[in-house]
Order: structure tokens, then C-alpha cells, then sequence
């Protein structure tokens, strides 16, 4: 496996242990901010069940260039009544 490789495992890893934590938690949503030419985040997110739910333009500047940001979204716990929210002290 290359370094790039074992990088995407461990990240792939890393996310779905904290997607474990937040559902425990009781977290209905979540979100990701992502400016538009990340083409690789973008996908990876996407990979992992985000949809895209919003575009800001120019919210960003940066090398001298304004930068337009996705806004993506991830359902973890859907429901009609969201249960009480679980400190990650208490879990």
C-alpha cells in the first residue's frame, strides 16, 4: 500500500469512528464547508454520504482571488423528534 493509500484508509477510519461518537451523541446533522475548486475534499465527502446543500460566493479570499464555498450535509440519526444531545463526557 502506498502512503497515499494508508493516508485515505486512516482518514476513512478516523471519520466513521467519530461518525460512531456523534450518533451516540444523538447528532442528527452534519456539516462540511468546502471552497470549490477542493475537488478532492469535495468527492471524498461525497464518498461518505455528504450531499450537497448550499453554495456561498465569494465568502472567501484568499491568494488574491475570491473563493466560492460548498456547504455539504450528512445525516447521521434521522428523525422527527431528535432525541436530548449526549455529552461526549457522559458516553
Amino acid at each position: 500500500m502506498t502512503t497515499k493509500g494508508f493516508s485515505a484508509v486512516c482518514s476513512v477510519r478516523l471519520i466513521l469512528a467519530i461518525y460512531h461518537i456523534l450518533k451516540k451523541q444523538n447528532v442528527v446533522h452534519i456539516i462540511a464547508c468546502i471552497t470549490e475548486e477542493n475537488e478532492t475534499s469535495r468527492k471524498f465527502h461525497e464518498r461518505m454520504g455528504y450531499e450537497n446543500v448550499g453554495l456561498f460566493k465569494k465568502i472567501g479570499f484568499k491568494s488574491g482571488k475570491w473563493l466560492d464555498n460548498f456547504w455539504m450535509q450528512k445525516t447521521l440519526c434521522p428523525s422527527d423528534q431528535p432525541k436530548e444531545f449526549v455529552p461526549f463526557s457522559s458516553l
